[in-house]
């Protein structure tokens, strides 16, 4: 098994985790990801230390994503905004958003939300912010 397909495998126990817990407590739980017109590495590590500790960073082939425990959508949009102000306009981020339960309650259902927003914003100007269908 690849390093990544173990993150991935990794990801996934904690995303199903958290989902439990937001569900139980009536939670929020905001999934953020990213693509950029720069090496994907680069651009994880230029996100890397703008995640919260209790957050979750994943880095995949052609995006990055930030699980984010506790956090509603406008949390995360705040979390996109700061991401923002700290890369360089030259990675060319394009940013989605996807939020429980406003968006699914279940893994699969956000993380295909999350995915079919950032196919949308890569389709856009850097900068650009899918929140919405």
């Amino acid at each position: 098994m690849s390093g990544e397909e173990l993150a991935v495998l990794n990801f996934d126990r904690v995303f199903q985790y958290a989902l439990r817990v937001s569900e139980r407590y009536r939670r929020n739980l905001a999934l953020v990801m990213m693509s950029g017109e720069r090496e994907q590495s680069d651009f994880s590590e230029l996100i890397a230390p703008l995640v919260r500790r209790s957050d979750e960073l994943l880095e995949l082939r052609d995006c990055a994503a930030v699980l984010m425990g506790e956090t509603n959508g406008e949390g995360a949009l705040q979390a996109v905004q700061r991401f923002k102000r700290s890369c360089p306009e030259d990675a060319g981020l394009r940013y989605a958003v996807a939020c429980f339960p406003d968006d699914g309650k279940a893994a699969s259902l956000l993380l295909l939300n999350a995915r079919r927003r950032l196919d949308v914003a890569r389709g856009q100007q850097p900068g650009t912010v899918v929140s919405a269908d």
